[in-house]
């Protein structure tokens, strides 16, 4: 999935946000923009927590008596799946 770049440009009386570089809404409240830009951060944060915990997760052996563990790693990859 290509991640998108978020910006913000300041027009003559108003903010635009940006994606990759080009216009793609005017808001006229900077903080507006900044609070898009944010959420577009913390997702990717997000994504990128959930590849980590998804590779972490795959390295925990299915083959073990443990029946603690195979909950676990089932409920772990349930929630991965919702995210």
């Amino acid at each position: 999935m290509a991640r998108c770049k978020y910006g913000k440009v300041q027009g003559h009386h108003c903010w635009w946000l940006t994606i990759n570089g080009k216009s793609v809404a005017n808001f006229d409240n900077e903080f507006d923009v900044d609070g898009i830009i944010a959420t577009e951060v913390e997702l990717n944060q997000s994504r990128a927590s959930i590849t980590q915990v998804s590779e972490f997760v795959s390295q925990i052996p299915l083959h073990t008596e443990n029946e603690h563990v195979l909950h676990y790693v089932e409920m772990i990859n349930v929630w991965l799946n919702k995210a």
